[in-house]
């Protein structure tokens, strides 16, 4: 490997290796620098920046220098790999923020992960905000339409708002309630007018139950399931 010093760094490595033609012409010289035993972790010479492997550098003092990564940068293996840390991970706000969407480096200096943004939840390698049931933060957001956080027994989870019910994961509004739209209503319900404005109704051959719109079932049906009708 060819390296260019200056005349500074030309009479300290003199005084550490010996003679080394200077060209007084440019005020610089080149040097043949040896490429053995300069992998990461093997030493080397903080003057001349020796070190093979890419993204790494010469760190410490003459004669005790050894290569490193460079900032922003980990070993894995031999290689010097771009530092991307996921949740959890170890981290630097400007060398090495962290990757996943609403997340940030936290913590004390040296000792700083990715961690999820005030409110969101971790879920896997992404940050989100909670679903229904899950604990979440008093006056945050949580991920269904028309859900809040609500506190229950000293525990706040998000549950669905007033004059909402819960359906699997969403928050709908119940059979006999106002609306605007058919998606807005509980299944097997639409948005009908009733004369006094848009209502959920249930759908024929439903009926309300709490809130919901169930099958409904015929009296025949119904009373062959009595003992005094079964033959």
């Amino acid at each position: 490997m060819i390296v260019t010093i200056t005349e500074a760094e030309y009479f300290e490595i003199l005084d550490r290796n010996g003679v080394v033609e200077w060209d007084s012409a440019s005020l610089s010289t080149t040097i043949f620098v040896p490429e053995d035993d300069l992998g990461l972790g093997e030493s080397c010479d903080p003057i001349l920046q020796n070190c093979v492997t890419e993204n790494a550098e010469c760190v410490g003092d003459p004669g005790s220098a050894t290569c490193q990564c460079m900032e922003g940068f980990l070993q894995e293996g031999e290689n010097c790999e771009a530092w991307n840390p996921g949740l959890g991970e170890p981290c630097h706000p400007e060398l090495a923020p962290c990757t996943a969407e609403n997340a940030e480096c936290v913590g004390e200096p040296g000792s700083q992960t990715c961690q999820c943004e005030e409110g969101l939840v971790q879920d896997g390698e992404i940050c989100r905000m909670p679903f229904l049931g899950e604990e979440c933060d008093p006056g945050l957001e949580c991920a269904a339409e028309n859900s809040d956080c609500l506190e229950h027994a000293g525990v706040w989870t998000c549950q669905c708002s007033m004059g909402f019910v819960q359906e699997q994961a969403d928050c709908k509004i119940p059979a006999g309630g106002d609306c605007a739209d058919s998606t807005e209503c509980v299944s097997n319900a639409e948005c009908t007018s009733d004369g006094n404005g848009e209502t959920c109704m249930c759908q024929p051959g439903f009926q309300e139950l709490f809130g919901f719109c169930t099958e409904a079932k015929s009296r025949r049906s119904t009373a062959s399931n009595c003992p005094e009708f079964k033959e």
